[in-house]
């Protein structure tokens, strides 16, 4: 295994006098030699020639990449993670090769939850990955993580002493490694890294492992003889109340640490984008958060609910869910960190997925004699954003269904961490409706000129003044940009799915055209409803392909009508309309009589669906019946014949009127889910499952909740 090697290989290269790799817990026993006198190890000047010209005035001494936060898995849906991982080596490797004269990548660090659950076939796909890529002139170590942790029992019971133990095994042997704790020194700088030793009493590190780490800083410090070069520490979890986002942890590291100012201290575990200047911490010794690779989450800075709680963009428009989320692959930076000859440490920040480095350098000392500047006080330095002399706001549509704005960005100040949205009301001294849209921070490229947002939360149709707040990392905010839009009348007209059933047995839908039909649907005219009807017998029904063109107006709300009339003796559930298969959503007919609606959504621990199930009886065979479900920002309603229903769980508990989904993305309508089945689920394979067998004279799908008045107008039609 290439990790350990290198490890053993660096330890005795450098002959530091056994840097103690593993976890010695002995306080007494320290590293001892001297690395610039020792004759087997390594130049502590490997500066090229002068003459030799660099890109930049920079020339390194020591350069390394590291991130953290990968949350690799090995399932036909690993969420990108192999890709970013290789991704990451990848460019580091290329950047590294191109900066001549010096192309050393001295090391590849990686701190923490490398995997998403500690698995051996998760370790295997990185490790493959690392045996693949990193060579042998490049150290590579990885921390343990909290999701190391989770290869034994479930819930709290994985954060056990017991459990972790065996977790730590199992990482230590997928890694070749003889310790979860390591001292390694690079060009004569050197590493410490630390694992967590359990999260069960939300203390992450014994005394024995603080003792141990002070050791090694100690011995460090000692064999410098300039009294000059900074000590990297690491482990996953950040010290307590030093990075943005995080204010949990070990207070005893930080407290052990502000005793050393030649520490830079890098940790993971918050997901926080690293453009965030906060994710860069000094008072006593220098924190830098890693942000990572799977996915980014932010704090909104003054944001109401969502001050010190995680969000994660959803889409392009800046849409965002509350909580850590695994939903979204958004953001994938990572520092290369270089060192020069004067002990200047340089961060660049690369950006995987637009691949390219953003913004300048950040350039810093540390030690006892150089000034923090990483401090609290930048909150006040802080400029809000700017919006341009020519910054505008322009109406993409009116329609009351799907009211949208694209506005300017601003092109001065901070960069914007959020926008905070208003609609007012002429005559109103408070805003009609608030919104709020994550800034372009989750992506390292440039931000856009424009910024495209979905309007919702206003109650009736009429003109709107929008005034747009850009607000910065530390909670100032711009001046606002105003503009005025005039939203459009209330339609009881679908706007995706608006299925009208052909007396030639074809259906259609509004602008889309011809549904794809499956198997024998028969269509006629029914004297007493005023409509055509058509019969479904079970493997047939129409295919509505276009779904996944309106996947963007499905994220915040949608009402999904049925009026049908079952076949008598069905002894299995069949679907009035669905979309079911890995994502969407669809309401089925239960042989109890029961109505059910599923809803699909991630709330971070992968694909999952919500439930809302009627009383049994609430459906009689052989009658008509209208049925219709309304999905709002927070909640799932059902209707039965124009009244609101009682809705109960997958076990038969009442839940009440509504089901919260507060938090919760709907997913994509991606893969077979890109196809909606009128009259039956899709399948697997792309075909038809769960048939509906009887009558369905109406299902419509709208991108809007329709309210209580609207739905009983609806019913009161037929």
């Amino acid at each position: 295994m290439k990790a350990i090697r290198k490890i053993v290989c660096l330890c005795l290269c450098f002959a530091l006098l056994f840097l103690t790799a593993c976890k010695t817990k002995n306080p007494t026993e320290d590293p001892t030699g001297d690395p610039e006198t020792d004759p087997s190890a390594p130049s502590s000047d490997p500066a090229p020639s002068p003459e030799e010209p660099y890109p930049d005035s920079f020339l390194p001494m020591l350069r390394f990449a590291i991130t953290s936060d990968i949350h690799v898995r090995a399932g036909s849906n690993d969420y990108g993670s192999s890709r970013k991982l290789i991704s990451f080596i990848d460019s580091a490797k290329a950047y590294a090769a191109s900066y001549s004269p010096y192309t050393d990548l001295d090391g590849i660090f990686i701190v923490g939850d490398l995997t998403q659950d500690g698995k051996t076939s998760e370790y295997s796909v990185a490790t493959d990955t690392f045996d693949w890529m990193v060579g042998d002139d490049t150290v590579l170590a990885v921390a343990m993580g909290n999701h190391e942790m989770h290869a034994y029992g479930s819930g709290n019971e994985r954060f056990t002493p017991e459990n972790v133990a065996k977790s730590t095994a199992r990482y230590k042997s997928a890694l070749g490694y003889e310790s979860e704790d390591m001292h390694l020194v690079i060009n004569g700088y050197h590493f410490i890294i630390l694992a967590n030793d359990s999260y069960e009493t939300r203390n992450f590190f014994d005394d024995a492992s603080l003792t141990w780490l002070e050791a090694e800083i100690a011995a460090a410090i000692a064999q410098d003889p300039t009294s000059d070069k900074p000590i990297f520490v690491m482990q996953h979890e950040p010290p307590k109340s030093s990075v943005r986002g995080f204010t949990g942890g070990d207070e005893r590291l930080g407290a052990l640490l502000k005793n050393y100012p030649r520490v830079v201290d890098f940790s993971g575990h918050t997901h926080r984008s690293i453009l965030d200047p906060q994710s860069i911490w000094q008072d006593g010794f220098t924190a830098i958060g890693t942000g990572g690779l799977a996915y980014l989450g932010f704090n909104m800075a003054g944001h109401p609910t969502l001050d010190n709680s995680a969000v994660a963009a959803i889409d392009e428009e800046g849409g965002y869910i509350g909580g850590a989320s695994n939903a979204e692959r958004t953001g994938a930076m990572y520092y290369i960190v270089e060192v020069d000859a004067n002990n200047n440490i340089r961060l660049k920040i690369y950006d995987i997925l637009t691949g390219g480095f953003y913004g300048d350098p950040i350039v810093f000392k540390v030690g006892s004699d150089e000034p923090e500047v990483f401090t609290s006080d930048r909150a006040e330095r802080s400029v809000a954003p700017i919006f341009g002399s020519d910054a505008k706001i322009e109406v993409l549509s009116g329609n009351y269904n799907y009211a949208k704005i694209s506005f300017s960005t601003p092109t001065g100040g901070d960069l914007t961490q959020y926008y905070r949205i208003e609609l007012w009301e002429a005559g109103l001294t408070e805003p009609s409706a608030t919104l709020y849209r994550l800034g372009d921070m989750h992506l390292a490229a440039d931000p856009p000129d424009t910024a495209p947002t979905q309007l919702r939360g206003y109650s009736h149709s009429g003109e709107y003044t929008v005034k747009i707040y850009a607000v910065n990392c530390w909670g100032k905010e711009s001046v606002p940009l105003t503009g005025i839009i005039t939203i459009g009348e209330k339609s009881l007209t679908p706007d995706i799915l608006n299925t009208v059933f052909n007396s030639d047995g074809t259906a259609s839908s509004g602008s889309y055209g011809t549904l794809g039909a499956v198997g024998n649907v028969s269509v006629s005219y029914d004297e007493a409803l005023g409509r055509t009807v058509a019969s479904f017998d079970g493997s047939s029904g129409y295919k509505f392909s276009g779904i996944s063109d309106y996947s963007g107006r499905l994220h915040y709300a949608l009402t999904l009508e049925a009026y049908f009339r079952v076949a008598d003796g069905l002894e299995s559930s069949v679907a009035i309309g669905a979309n079911n298969n890995s994502s969407g959503f669809g309401i089925a007919y239960r042989p109890d009589g029961s109505l059910r609606f599923n809803y699909s959504v991630n709330n971070g621990g992968g694909r999952s669906y919500l439930y809302a199930t009627t009383a049994p009886g609430i459906a009689e065979a052989g009658e008509w019946v209208h049925v219709v479900a309304v999905v709002d920002s927070q909640s799932i309603m059902l209707y039965v014949n124009g009244e609101q229903a009682i809705i109960y769980d997958t076990d038969g508990v009442e839940i009440g009127t509504s089901l919260s989904r507060s938090g919760r993305l709907f997913e994509p309508t991606t893969g077979r889910a890109a196809v909606f089945i009128v009259g039956a689920d899709v399948s697997s394979s792309g075909g038809i499952e769960t048939g509906f067998v009887g009558e369905i004279a109406a299902l419509n799908l709208y991108s809007r909740a329709l309210d209580a008045s609207e739905i009983s107008a609806l019913y009161l039609a037929y």
